[in-house]
């Protein structure tokens, strides 16, 4: 049978750290099933997380680390249609079990200049940006879940240059971000502090990156990064065998390999602590009326102004929300769902819209995506592509909470072989086939694969600021599974020890016992190896990465839909690109210059009709 984690959950906005954490001996496998940290989220523990109580009066409580929805939800977005991402079947606990948070509104319509679907890092920079633009602007938040549910609390924290290519087309926003968040980082602890009483502040570390070579080959392109940093103006600095030695004791190179790349102006946070810091600040604006948060309530359709000329609002199960200004549609790995569902339950008769006649659903006929929208042919042209391409890309976190003082990390390390998930693009467009309901028609939807490849597992590891040792990590398309997957935890924990020493004692077989598979044979030997050493992990963070094939977000309006902006598609560089992207959404709502060149992020050109999206494999 499968193992279960030992999992130890830690504090998480105390104001004092937490006591050292004693492991409890491990149970036999067979009485311990294998479970991911979503699996084991509970409603009660994401609604305790990010409830308003101050952080002073948090002390005693302990955070069930959340990288994804529940399992029970998953499993209701593990399959096509795509709307079912939007749904779910999560945990859904009724008032009296979660409560109503101050900031939320009654029940009843709202009306707001700007609306922001997704509570992750994304949306509520963007919230926290508008609310402190203007002292009359007012902003809801509506998410299906709660803050941190999706790849946003999933990840190690990293604010890294060093890892990207200098003259890439993400590297403008990436490097903005990184700027706008050491300006204020300070201001929003302080924050924090004042408004919640938490005095851990966003648990920053400033480790700086260290490039790590996977193999002898690798000098040479390392060098050349090296140079390519150091001309886009980061002090970059190879070390010495010796240099590296005393750096990071920890850190064995692999044979024949000289040299590392460390960028010391690199550092790391704690993305919950800052999420709860930025709905603080959000949340002071709630007595005045300014702020509203919707958590756990799904959107189902987008509201139309009378004509049908442009979105003016979205609308729950219970309520209408009314947006003058605009929608901002943040909504990470579910993207593609949330979109095909609004538009597909786009009509007068949705009764999700209560009181059409005065804000109603856009006529299906003049909808997007209609044949009157979406041009003469089947799949319709680019005036009705309105569906971001997003895919959930799936990867594994290690969490230990009690590593050895040799694995007591000074940096953030990365192999380089993870620098290609942040290479260009290629720019050919994608494979197209025909598809059963076009007659062969070479409109049809690109291709998605029908065996997806093996997860792809590259090391990176470090320290938090409560001293546990993160290490990962892994990538892969699994549709929208946060399932553990033994192989995958126990490859990324064999990956690390080659550059980790230390961690080889997780690789061996428990005391008293022969070596691995011992009277077992073949794939049942090696699974029961890949189950027990997954077991001796603490903590197992499942995140769906939001996979844009061309590697770059979609952040800007959209044609075909006039009154939505998309901020969406970053895949794992979401908690890094947040405050950039929040300055590029208000640019376009005329709140400030625009930071970078927007083209290479605009929408248009880059989307899928809903009959494209329809006819996708899974």
């Amino acid at each position: 049978m499968p193992l279960v984690p030992l999992r130890v959950a830690r504090p998480s906005l105390s104001c004092r750290r937490s006591s050292p954490v004693h492991l409890a001996p491990l149970a036999p496998s067979s009485q311990r099933p294998l479970r991911a940290t979503a699996a084991r989220t509970t409603a009660a523990a994401l609604r305790q997380e990010f409830s308003p109580t101050p952080c002073s009066a948090a002390a005693s409580r302990v955070r069930q680390p959340v990288a994804c929805r529940s399992a029970a939800e998953a499993a209701g977005l593990a399959s096509f249609p795509w709307e079912n991402a939007v749904e779910g079947a999560g945990e859904r606990g009724g008032e009296e079990e979660w409560g109503r948070e101050a900031a939320a509104a009654a029940a009843g319509d709202v009306e707001v200049d700007v609306a922001i679907v997704g509570a992750g890092v994304v949306g509520l920079c963007i919230a926290d940006a508008l609310l402190a633009s203007s002292p009359s602007t007012r902003v809801a938040v509506i998410d299906s879940s709660w803050p941190c549910a999706g790849a946003t609390g999933a990840g190690q924290g990293y604010i890294w240059m060093g890892h990207r290519t200098p003259g890439s087309m993400t590297w403008q926003l990436a490097a903005h971000s990184k700027q706008r968040w050491e300006h204020m980082a300070g201001e929003l602890e302080d924050d924090h502090r004042r408004l919640a009483g938490c005095t851990l502040g966003l648990g920053r570390m400033h480790t700086g990156s260290m490039l790590v070579p996977s193999h002898p080959s690798h000098a040479a392109p390392l060098l050349q990064h090296h140079h390519a940093l150091q001309q886009a103006g980061l002090p970059a600095h190879l070390l010495s065998p010796a240099a590296l030695a005393d750096a990071e004791p920890a850190l064995q190179l692999p044979a024949g390999a000289m040299s590392a790349l460390l960028l010391p102006s690199d550092w790391q946070l704690d993305a919950t602590l800052a999420v709860h810091a930025l709905l603080a600040r959000c949340r002071q604006h709630a007595s005045s009326g300014r702020y509203v948060e919707l958590f756990q309530e799904s959107v189902s359709t987008f509201l139309w102004a009378p004509e049908g000329s442009r979105v003016v609002g979205v609308a729950t199960a219970h309520r209408r929300v009314l947006a003058t200004r605009a929608v901002v549609v943040a909504t990470g790995s579910w993207s593609s769902g949330f979109m095909a569902h609004a538009l597909n339950h786009s009509s007068p008769a949705s009764s999700a819209a209560p009181q059409a006649a005065q804000h109603g659903s856009r006529p299906q006929e003049s909808s997007p995506g209609s044949s009157a929208a979406s041009g003469s042919s089947p799949g319709g042209g680019e005036q009705g592509a309105v569906v971001p391409h997003v895919r959930p890309r799936k990867g594994f976190l290690l969490q230990l909470v009690d590593p050895p003082p040799a694995l007591a990390l000074r940096h953030g390390l990365m192999e380089f072989d993870y620098t290609a998930n942040y290479a260009p693009a290629p720019s050919s467009p994608p494979h197209h086939s025909p598809t059963p309901h076009s007659g062969g028609s070479s409109t049809a939807a690109p291709a998605l694969p029908s065996a997806p490849p093996p997860a792809a597992i590259s090391m990176t590891a470090t320290c938090d600021h409560h001293g546990h040792l993160l290490i990962g990590s892994s990538r892969e398309f699994a549709g929208f599974s946060v399932a553990p997957h033994a192989p995958t935890i126990a490859a990324i924990l064999r990956r690390t020890a080659h550059f980790l020493p230390a961690l080889t004692h997780l690789l061996l077989p428990h005391e008293g016992r022969g070596a691995w598979g011992e009277g077992e044979k073949g794939e049942e030997g090696r699974q029961a190896e890949d189950e027990a050493i997954a077991a001796r992990v603490n903590v197992i963070r499942t995140g769906l990465r939001p996979y844009v094939p061309d590697g770059r977000p979609l952040i800007g309006p959209v044609d075909s839909l006039p009154g939505v902006l998309f901020a969406l598609g970053h895949e794992g560089s979401g908690l890094l690109m947040a405050p950039g992207t929040a300055d590029m959404i208000m640019a376009y709502l005329g709140r400030g210059s625009m930071p970078v060149d927007p083209h290479p992020f605009q929408p248009q050109g880059r989307l899928l009709t809903l009959h494209q999206l329809q006819h996708m494999r899974p």
